[in-house]
């Protein structure tokens, strides 16, 4: 069970970085010919992953500017075809997100991951209440997470009464009013 969690929390990790990194994707998936073009035959190409395997599903709160489409995003498709994982992301209104937010995290039906724009005090409560996981334990295990965010960002996240990291900070060009996204 600690195994299983362990990776749904790297994986989580790992979704919220390619999420924030959507300038990133190109051409990155690995194909597999299979049959001949020698002769005139017709060769397939396959995903490396079964098409027919179900996706892993994650669900993400997430703050999204109004222009951004979200049905039929090419992006999110893209990352579905490479990592057989769906990302179900809610996304209200930004004028009543925080409202949302709240009624959300009150309801004791759970994201796998919530975009907090603070990190500030219902963070650190909710982080207290044991809504969010500690990931601690992860962080070293995601060199490009201590890569890429810079030492003074992390603190902005860690939670003091529990002395713990529950979120990945989003880097930003001062880590005063950092963002980031809680697990």
């Amino acid at each position: 069970m600690k195994t299983r969690v362990a990776r749904i929390v790297i994986l989580i990790i790992c979704v919220c970085l390619i999420a924030s990194l959507t300038t990133v994707f190109g051409g990155c998936s690995k194909k597999e010919v299979t049959g001949s073009n020698d002769t005139g035959g017709q060769a397939k190409t396959q995903d490396s992953e079964s098409a027919n395997k179900e996706p892993f599903k994650i669900h993400i709160l997430n703050r999204v500017n109004p222009e951004v489409k979200l049905e039929g995003n090419s992006l999110l498709d893209e990352i579905e075809r490479i990592t057989g994982v769906r990302l179900e992301i809610e996304a209200p209104p930004i004028k009543n997100y925080v409202d949302r937010q709240n009624i959300i995290m009150a309801s004791g039906d759970l994201p796998d991951i919530v975009y907090d724009w603070s990190l500030g005090v219902n963070y650190q409560k909710w982080a207290e209440e044991d809504l969010f996981i500690p990931i601690d334990d992860y962080i070293p295990k995601c060199p490009n997470l201590t890569e890429n965010i810079l030492e003074e960002e992390w603190e902005f996240a860690r939670v003091p009464a529990t002395g713990k990291f529950h979120a990945i900070p989003r880097p930003t060009e001062s880590a005063k009013g950092t963002m980031g996204f809680a697990i």
